[in-house]
């Protein structure tokens, strides 16, 4: 039996404040939500097909409850893409060990990083979600940011730091991960 086409396509975007019109992309087909991820969200159960999280959890205080939250809303069957940037493992135990305290320290209050992940702590991050098993993870740029940023305007930089970080996922500045809601506790539909 051949899968039937979707005859309409539904987005739905969570942010913590209200967007002004002017600044909002997709025009009607959005529906904006205002809601805090780490207080619940404003979903029934199993009600999306795709959820995507793109550049969250290193935001978040308490990221394992957004991917449970995530997770919930997420359709038995149906898929997770989360995207982090991530460090070499060094490099990111490091970083965990002080971002905790930059703001008691040096009084900072803004949204910046409170997580840092590696490749292989993200992924465990997710897996701690029973209902979830990565289908695949690959990684994005594998050089990207301050003063080599300029580079990125030149596509053949773009491109083979894009084939970097897929070759090399742990290497890379940030992963994607395509993760599936398990089916009444087990993937054996596939």
């Amino acid at each position: 039996m051949q899968p039937t086409k979707p005859t309409r396509l539904d987005w739905h975007g969570v942010d913590l404040h209200r967007l002004p019109p002017e600044n909002r992309t997709g025009g009607d087909t959005w529906k904006i939500e205002v809601a805090d991820i780490e207080k619940g969200m404003p979903y029934a159960d199993g009600c999306f097909d795709i959820v995507v999280a793109e550049q969250i959890l290193e935001h978040l205080r308490n990221p394992r409850f957004a991917i449970s939250e995530m997770t919930r809303i997420t359709r038995p069957g149906g898929y997770l893409v989360i995207d982090v940037p991530i460090f070499l493992p060094p490099v990111a135990g490091l970083r965990n060990a002080y971002i905790r305290h930059l703001p008691r320290l040096f009084k900072f209050s803004g949204s910046g990083h409170l997580q840092t992940f590696s490749r292989h702590s993200i992924e465990q991050y997710l897996l701690a979600e029973a209902d979830l098993e990565i289908v695949h993870t690959e990684g994005f740029r594998l050089i990207s940011g301050g003063p080599l940023r300029p580079l990125e305007n030149y596509e053949w930089w773009y491109k083979s730091s894009v084939a970097m970080g897929r070759r090399y996922p742990s290497w890379a500045t940030e992963v994607q991960v395509l993760l599936r809601k398990k089916l009444d506790g087990n993937l054996s539909d596939k």
